[in-house]
């Protein structure tokens, strides 16, 4: 009877650190997912910033092209 008691104690203690680490993969998936979000939130921020440099080396070129335009 006492070595069924210990393999109950055991299999408890397995069970409460599987559900434990079933619960931090769970949390780590969250996690992960939060992370992705991110990442796509900051793909987007580097496009448009991109984007903006593009624009604002056009103006730059346009009024460069001013400049000589006046200058002759």
């Amino acid at each position: 009877m006492e070595k069924i008691d210990i393999l109950e104690q055991k299999i408890r203690k397995a069970l409460e650190e599987y559900n434990s680490l079933k619960k931090e993969n769970g949390d780590l998936k969250e996690k992960v997912k939060e992370l992705e979000i991110f990442k796509s939130d900051m793909e987007k921020l580097r496009d448009k910033r991109d984007k903006a440099k593009s624009q604002v080396d056009d103006i730059i070129d346009t009024i460069d092209k001013i400049q000589l335009d006046l200058k002759l």
